[in-house]
């Protein structure tokens, strides 16, 4: 169906609102790191030594979502972790 007064479909219309609703959401989400609860962590945490663990520690290196993460947590929170996973603290 054609909108009077822009003679555009709604149909289309209504989905691309749809989608970038969604886009949005999903970008809103990435802007807060879920470091703290991420299953390939825990992976990590399980077995270091494992594929998906190795793959995890390679990605900390350069997640912009790590490094925020690392930067909200307090000092000694973040002394733990520097520790636990052997890291730099740059």
């Amino acid at each position: 169906m054609l909108d009077a007064e822009t003679g555009i479909k709604t149909e289309i219309f209504n989905y691309s609102r749809d989608l970038l609703a969604i886009f949005m959401e999903k970008l809103t989400n990435m802007a807060t790191p879920q470091c703290e609860h991420c299953k390939i962590r825990k992976k990590y945490d399980d077995n270091p030594k494992s594929f998906i663990g190795k793959f995890w520690r390679w990605h900390i290196g350069f997640c912009p979502g790590w490094k925020g993460y690392m930067k909200s947590l307090d000092d000694n929170a973040k002394r733990e972790l520097l520790t636990k996973y052997k890291l730099s603290s740059n």
